[in-house]
């Protein structure tokens, strides 16, 4: 057990002696202990401790609290790295509706869920769906951050990538999204579109990135 897991599994025993075990604080410890038993490959033990963290959430702040959210996208992102792509799904759809109504349809986090159900339908060979939820990305990061930002270049490779590989084809081509030319389009991205693929786009990472929420 190296000095992270131990400082973390302590402060988890204090928070729970302190406060008692179905606290907030617990349950951030025992999603942050997950996340850390998780990039060590120890998922069954990552499991446990994100599905604890959730039912502690559920039951203090209710079910549509968006720390709700945050631990139903950690669990989806646990789920789709043991190859259950089921319940991956229905907790990313989960999480997407809790920030859906916690923020509004337009809110960054709302895009950031829609990216990873993008990919996560990808994987399960749905590419006009997964289409779909990146061209919702692009257009919640285009009106919200503008034209430039580089998370809008990232949406744009995929879809561009998407075009290139022919998959979707029944989804809005990305050339016209916003009124951008194929000359724009072009302008914007710094390498020539590729074959869509998981790992072509980065998947973000642990789902709580960017969030303005613990994990």
């Amino acid at each position: 057990m190296d000095t992270a897991e131990t400082m973390l599994r302590q402060s988890i025993t204090i928070d729970e002696k302190v406060f008692g075990s179905q606290h907030p604080k617990v349950a951030t410890g025992c999603a942050n202990l997950g996340t850390l038993l998780k990039a060590k490959g120890d998922l069954t033990s990552a499991e446990d401790l994100y599905r604890k963290a959730l039912g502690i959430r559920e039951k203090v702040l209710g079910p549509e609290h968006p720390h709700v959210g945050v631990s139903c996208s950690n669990l989806s992102d646990l789920l789709q790295d043991q190859g259950d792509l089921v319940n991956a799904e229905k907790m990313l759809r989960r999480a997407l509706g809790i920030y859906e109504k916690a923020f509004g349809p337009e809110h960054p986090e709302v895009a950031t869920s829609y990216w990873n159900l993008g990919f996560l339908l990808m994987e399960k060979g749905d590419n006009v769906g997964a289409k779909s939820c990146i061209q919702r990305t692009y257009d919640i990061r285009y009106k919200v951050f503008g034209p430039t930002h580089p998370e809008i270049v990232d949406a744009l490779n995929a879809l561009k990538g998407f075009e290139a590989s022919g998959a979707g084809a029944n989804s809005t081509p990305s050339s016209a999204v916003h009124g951008l030319g194929d000359d724009e389009a072009e302008a914007m991205t710094p390498t020539a579109p590729q074959a869509i693929s998981r790992d072509s786009v980065q998947r973000a990472g642990q789902h709580a990135k960017g969030c303005c929420f613990c994990q």
